[in-house]
């Protein structure tokens, strides 16, 4: 083999780096070579994080961008610059593990990437680039090193059918709050039955609104209201899985909700309430919450303009009508339980 073939190997194993890591613990990681999907000089990996690693702030659009030993860095200052060109191995460990811990908490998988069997206590987690893939053993680790094409585009399959969601404590609300949280997510309500008695909610005549785990849950009257509540995880969830299935395949933007950046290959699906909403790392989502009515008021005009545009109907399989402007979002016609 020429000098020439053999250091365009060197440099496909190189760019794609596996680091196994204990998920309870914080330990340093130890990297291994994996195969990069394509030559480096075509493949731009995007940095993993959103915050600094050495301060901990917001990595906003002033943020340092810089190279150190073949491997980029990005930091909210100079002076974290500083710290990290000081020891560029140690911080690069700790990006590293900063990246794992971070897409650990919205993995969408708990079967091996290549296998398929569950993952045990010991499974490998691994970047490759700055995507992590988890492998149940370093046999999985082999093939996947053989084949990451192909095992890659099985986890964007699975990143495209999962989501997380937004941790909302409606505990110390106002009964303002509440009923304007309602409000907000009534035009992505996607169920037309009442979750405990399986009537239609359009003819009970007074539906009866409440927050499940911050969740707007529709019901036929305020007697079913304490069976929902008893199952309140569970029947949240039915409802964010049926809002997100109507709402995944017309996302009506290429960009972070939060940054405003370029959704990429890191990417995170959250429902907040009865809204999708993509981020560009799942760093973003803690700022969700805080921003939740702007958040769904703004992505819900998106839609509506992406349906006019194509010509679609404006109208939602629930029977809600979104076409009109945002003052004239349909309101409860019951009373609103908290």
């Amino acid at each position: 083999m020429s000098r020439i073939a053999l250091l365009i190997a060197a440099l496909l194993l190189a760019s794609c780096g596996l680091f196994r890591t204990d998920d309870r613990a914080s330990t340093t990681p130890l990297p291994s070579p994996m195969v990069e999907t394509a030559p480096k000089a075509q493949v731009r990996i995007p940095y993993a994080l959103a915050r600094c690693i050495v301060s901990g702030k917001m990595l906003l659009e002033d943020a340092v961008t810089f190279v150190v030993d073949g491997r980029t860095f990005r930091t909210c200052c100079p002076k974290c610059q500083q710290t990290i060109e000081e020891d560029p191995e140690l911080w690069g460990h700790q990006v590293d593990a900063a990246t794992i811990a971070d897409q650990l908490r919205d993995y969408p998988l708990g079967t091996c990437l290549v296998s398929g069997k569950p993952l045990p206590e010991s499974a490998v987690s691994a970047l490759c680039g700055s995507t992590l893939v988890r492998l149940c053993c370093t046999g999985c680790k082999a093939r996947f090193e053989a084949e990451p094409t192909h095992y890659l585009a099985r986890l964007d399959t699975a990143k495209c059918v999962s989501y997380g969601t937004a941790t909302i404590n409606t505990t110390n609300w106002t009964p303002k709050q509440t009923t304007q949280w309602i409000q907000d997510q009534l035009p992505d309500y996607p169920l037309t039955n009442c979750p405990i008695s399986g009537k239609p909610i359009d003819e009970s005549g007074a539906p009866y609104d409440i927050l499940l785990d911050g969740t707007l849950v529709r019901l036929c009257s305020e007697k079913c209201a304490t069976k929902a509540e008893a199952r309140a995880a569970e029947i949240a969830t039915a409802v964010q899985s049926a809002a997100f299935a109507q709402q995944k395949a017309e996302y009506p933007s290429s960009q972070c909700a939060v940054s405003g950046k370029p959704l990429g290959d890191r990417a995170s699906s959250t429902m907040l309430g009865t809204t999708l909403v993509r981020t560009c790392t799942s760093s973003c989502m803690s700022h969700l919450v805080d921003n939740r009515s702007a958040l769904v008021a703004t992505l819900r005009a998106a839609r509506i303009e992406a349906r006019v545009a194509t010509k679609q109907n404006c109208c939602n399989t629930g029977g809600t009508c979104c076409c009109a402007s945002e003052d004239s979002a349909p309101a409860s016609d019951g009373s609103t339980g908290k």
